[in-house]
């Protein structure tokens, strides 16, 4: 629960997602409201506000550099990404995925999941060096997306592509980021939990032939 200086409050108990480096943000949601929250001075300062116009089911962040952070998980030794920082969030009623810019809050693109399930957990990682964002819906399928910038000349400021579904099971799906060894990976969460991606182990270098 969070009350600002003019003792209005919100409890964020729909749904929220925190990123603790390199600056540390929270993103929550209540209902139809989007709240953005910092670290200012050792405390949590509401940054920015925003109405989405259907409830927020499910919400994430991206940190668009590379690094360590299990919040914009890099599964690999990626490149700093040209992407901008972003928030994501999965509506309820027209069953969408909108991103959203930092720190306004302003919507970026809108994408239409289709079919008549629920987003009930998003997540931003990065496999083979391209970001991707990782829908679960709560049938037990999640959906892939990579996401990128529009070309120039487009209206839209990213895209999301390359579609890709797989089916877990049949309850809601939850996404948990984790690292193991220093390598980040991801567990999806469901009648069952499967770790959705894992690094290859390294391979040997051949030896060289003998004369």
């Amino acid at each position: 629960r969070y009350v600002s200086p003019s003792s209005s409050a919100f409890a964020a108990e729909c749904c929220r997602h925190l990123q603790r480096s390199p600056r540390p943000r929270l993103v929550c949601a209540a209902g139809r409201q989007l709240h953005l929250l910092s670290v200012e001075g050792g405390q949590w300062v509401l940054t920015s506000t925003a109405t989405m116009d259907h409830e927020v089911a499910c919400v994430a962040l991206f940190r668009p550099a590379a690094g360590s952070s299990p919040d914009a998980m890099d599964t690999d030794d990626a490149p700093p990404s040209a992407l901008p920082p972003m928030a994501a969030a999965g509506m309820w009623t027209d069953l969408s995925v909108r991103l959203l810019a930092l720190p306004d809050l302003r919507q970026l693109h809108s994408e239409n999941l289709g079919g008549e399930i629920i987003p009930r957990s998003l997540l931003f990682a990065s496999f083979e060096s391209k970001p991707h964002l990782l829908v679960a819906l709560g049938d037990g399928h999640v959906l892939s997306f990579v996401l990128g910038a529009a070309p120039p000349g487009s209206e839209k400021a990213l895209v999301l592509s390359e579609r890709k579904t797989v089916s877990l099971g049949t309850q809601p799906v939850s996404l948990v980021p984790f690292s193991s060894n220093n390598q980040q990976s991801v567990f999806a969460c469901s009648d069952r939990c499967v770790q959705l991606w894992r690094p290859s182990p390294p391979r040997a270098s051949p030896r060289p032939p003998r004369s």
